[in-house]
This record gives C-alpha cells, sequence and structure tokens, in this order.
C-alpha cells in the first residue's frame, strides 16, 4: 500500500563512527539484511539503542527523513544464505534479547536517584595512590569552581552541583554493560531525577572529547567541569609517577591533555596553564609523591608538546612555532594570536630585518653575565646613546601594544630598530677589554635582547641562507 511505500522510502542507514569501515573488513561476500524490533524500545534513550546495534551487534541503525530513529536496523551476513529470512529472524532475536536488557537496566537504575549513588563512589579506586573516586570528585569540584569563578562566574552553581553527580552513572546497570554510554547515561538519569538542564549536559560534555575528532562541549559549565576533570588526571598522574611513556599510557593522559588544549582553545579561554597545574596540586595535597615544582614543569613541558604537535599538524611552520612557544606555554590562546601573527608578517619586507636585528644581538649577548641596566655616564660613542633612546622609545610604545596583543604591530615596531642596531655594531666594539665598559654595553644589547625576547624567541627563525643545524 502507499503508506508502506512511503514509511520505506523515508528509511535512512545512520552512517555513523567507523562501524562501515569495520564491517567491510569483517566481510568477505557482504549481504545486507533488514530487520525489525519492537516499537517500545524507541521509548529508551537515542544512544542506548545506537550503542546496543552498533557496538554490540554491529549493526546500522536506520533513521526517518529528519533523523530520528526507527525500529528497523540493517545486519550484514558474510554470505548469501539459502533462506535469508532465517538470518533475518536470528538478528532480530538477538537484538530483540538485548534491548530488553538495556530496557530492564534503564528502569531499574530510575529507581535510586544519582545523588543518592556518590557515596557508593567512596567504594571505587580511581587509581591506589590518587584514591577513590569520590575523592577524585571533590578534587574536581574544588579545580572545577576556581576555573568558573574565573571563566564564567555566573555558572559557579551549576558547575558545582554537575561536578558533584558527574561520576554518579559508573555505578549504573546501564553503564556496567554498556561502558561508551557513561556521561550519556549521567546526562539523562540527571533530567529524569529532576536536576536542570544545565547541570545534566554538563555532566554529559564534561566527558568530551572521548577521542580524537569528537566533539567538544558546548556549555561553559561542562567546558570548565571537562578541564577540571582532564587537568586532574594528568596533574595526579604526572605527581606519583605514572608518566605516560611510548608503549604505556594506561590513563590516556595524551588524549585528556589534547581535549584540554581543544577545549581552552575552542572556548578562547584566557587561563595560565601553570597556575591551574598548581590548583590541581594543592587538591591532590599529601597525594603527591614528587616535588611539586618538579611535576608542574613536567606537565608544562608535556601540554607544550602537545600543543606543538597539533600546530604542526595543522600545518604552521615548525620554527614559528618553535619561537612562540619558547617564551609562551601557558596560555595557549595567546601563543595561537602570536603564531598567526608572526606567521602574516612573515611576508613583509622588514620581516628579514627584524630578525636580523634580533639574531645581532642575540649572538652577543646570550650566555653571557652583564648588569641590569646600562649606565649612560659610561657611554663613549653617539650610537650607545641612539641606542639606548631608541630602546626606550620602543620600549615604550611595545608596552602599550602588548596591553591591547597587537603582536603584528609589535613585529613592525620592532623591525624599526634595525638601523640603530647595525649603526651601534658598525662603529662600537662590545666586547671591549675595559671590563666596565664591556660589561655597560652588554648590558645595553640585553635591555635591547629582553624587549625582544618578550613577544618570541628569534633566535628559532630560520632565514633563507641560514646554515642548517648540525644533527647530534
Amino acid at each position: 500500500n502507499s503508506s508502506a511505500a512511503s514509511d520505506v522510502y523515508k528509511r535512512q542507514v545512520l552512517w555513523e563512527g567507523g562501524l562501515l569501515e569495520e564491517v567491510t573488513n569483517l566481510v568477505e561476500w557482504p549481504v545486507a539484511v533488514t530487520g525489525k524490533f519492537d516499537e517500545e524500545f524507541l521509548q529508551l534513550p537515542r544512544e542506548v539503542l545506537i550503542t546496543a546495534m552498533e557496538h554490540h551487534q554491529r549493526y546500522f541503525p536506520v533513521v526517518d527523513g529528519e533523523g530520528k530513529l526507527m525500529p528497523f536496523f540493517v545486519a550484514v551476513a558474510n554470505t548469501q544464505a539459502r533462506d535469508m529470512e532465517v538470518v533475518r529472524r536470528g538478528n532480530e532475536r538477538v537484538l530483540q534479547a538485548r534491548l530488553a536488557d538495556a530496557k530492564f537496566f534503564y528502569e531499574e537504575d530510575l529507581k535510586v536517584p544519582l545523588e543518592r549513588r556518590v557515596e557508593g563512589l567512596k567504594g571505587v579506586v580511581f587509581q591506589a595512590k590518587l584514591g577513590t573516586l569520590y575523592e577524585k570528585v571533590q578534587r574536581v569540584q574544588t579545580l572545577a569552581k576556581r576555573l568558573a569563578e574565573r571563566l564564567c562566574p555566573e555558572e559557579v552553581a551549576v558547575v558545582q552541583r554537575a561536578a558533584y553527580l558527574c561520576k554518579a552513572d559508573l555505578l549504573t546497570e546501564m553503564v556496567g554493560e554498556f561502558p561508551q554510554l557513561e556521561g550519556v547515561m549521567g546526562r539523562e538519569y540527571a533530567l529524569r531525577g529532576g536536576e536542570s538542564p544545565a547541570v545534566a549536559q554538563a555532566i554529559f560534555e564534561h566527558h568530551l572529547p572521548r577521542f580524537s575528532g569528537d566533539k567538544l562541549p558546548e556549555s561553559h559549565p561542562g567546558a570548565v567541569l571537562s578541564i577540571a576533570d582532564k587537568v586532574d588526571t594528568v596533574v595526579g598522574c604526572f605527581s606519583v609517577g605514572l608518566i605516560p611513556t611510548g608503549t604505556s599510557d594506561p590513563f590516556a593522559v595524551r588524549r585528556q591533555t589534547l581535549g584540554v588544549i581543544h577545549t581552552v582553545l575552542d572556548k578562547g579561554y584566557r587561563l595560565s596553564l601553570g597556575e591551574v597545574i598548581r590548583w590541581a596540586l594543592e587538591s591532590l595535597g599529601q597525594k603527591v609523591q614528587r616535588p611539586p615544582a618538579e611535576v608542574e614543569e613536567e606537565v608544562l613541558e608535556f601540554f607544550r608538546g602537545r600543543y606543538e604537535g597539533l600546530l604542526l599538524a595543522e600545518g604552521w611552520p615548525r620554527d614559528e612555532v618553535e619561537a612562540v612557544l619558547e617564551i609562551q606555554r601557558e596560555d595557549l590562546v595567546d601563543a595561537k594570536r602570536r603564531i598567526e601573527a608572526l606567521h602574516r608578517f612573515r611576508s613583509s619586507p622588514d620581516f628579514e630585518s627584524m630578525i636580523i636585528a634580533f639574531k645581532r644581538v642575540a649572538n652577543i649577548v646570550k650566555r653571557r653575565d652583564y648588569p641590569d641596566d646600562p649606565q649612560p655616564g659610561l657611554f663613549k660613542t653617539r650610537e650607545e646613546g641612539e641606542l639606548l633612546e631608541a630602546y626606550r622609545e620602543t620600549e615604550a610604545e611595545f608596552r602599550r601594544l602588548m596591553e591591547g596583543e597587537d603582536y603584528g604591530a609589535i613585529l613592525s615596531l620592532f623591525s624599526r630598530l634595525r638601523p640603530v642596531v647595525d649603526r651601534f655594531f658598525d662603529n662600537v666594539l662590545v666586547m671591549e677589554k675595559d671590563e666596565s665598559l664591556r660589561a655597560n654595553r652588554l648590558a645595553l644589547l640585553g635591555k635591547v635582547y629582553g624587549l625582544f625576547s618578550q613577544a618570541a624567541d628569534f633566535s628559532r627563525i630560520v632565514l633563507q641562507g641560514d646554515a642548517p643545524k648540525s644533527t647530534p
């Protein structure tokens, strides 16, 4: 009849994740079979049905034209059977049993509110040296509150409530049977338990991103909670010596680190990673088994390594990335803006002048001791006074531009120092035999070097004609 034909016409296979590729690699002679399940199961959360079909049975779900699940699935047999109706009924029977279990778990879970499950986390070990999941929840609450007060003060109450409930779904029957639904069921049970939609959303989003290319938290409470949870794991692991190696990363510290980076960049959060790491160390308290300063430095370098790899994968030149991350590894958003400005300025005719001026200064002052401030009374040449005056004028303008984070203008400003620096080197002997004159001239160049170095380590920039670095 026409209604049945119309129904079939609306059906579409839901192509998500890597199931198609997985099934393609599993079968040699693929034969698709369409099956059906009871419509009553459509009352279950969408993700439960999809997980049961895709992850457990490797069936493809079917949706209508609006993307709503329909009570159908597509299975792929490995051969053409004599009677495909037998194959269809067999697949339907297996899925029916799986969905019946899911429905039972769901109904049983709803009998116990999430809030009443939290105490049970005291009996679940997160990691032997880092304590139970309940202790982790307490740490995440503390860290998330501090982050929320900084990033979204109007959402502190939502963040605190979501942090308290965020791990409770681990004790549900549904997540025990379908671990992939962690967070998803937390959101569903929170909503069914009367929690606000904002709290429920944050509970789900604190798990994001779960894998490479996964979606990121949309809400600020979800993003803040995601960062807090992941930073606690990363810092906690480093603080007890569980540092990832080439063959071992049981707590997915690399993935958690990248999750923090992606979330911070996506939301444009202005944070000092060092400060956030110190907050996490304070929350860990006596569980920290290594010198906190050492842990902070190692975690910062770990973040820098992951961020550098991400930027290189995006196509940013290595020398520009290294030049910026050498001096800015804590504010990820600021680092990205500096790299973008440096990359744009590279096409400017003034770029090479600016880099050459810096390198001339850096080559003579690096690894040398000199006073903090030059003494004008010890100047013997006009060029010394000119360089000091040019530095002072540049420094004043630099401060103003730094406040506005106008890095493109800062780079142009630096390029204007090239003629003054060149005249200084052409007419002044820096390494003078007189110790006081030598130290004073180094102090003068040190001021210029220090000013440049606040924007980037330009010694890492490779100019055309530079000798390649030797490999050890």
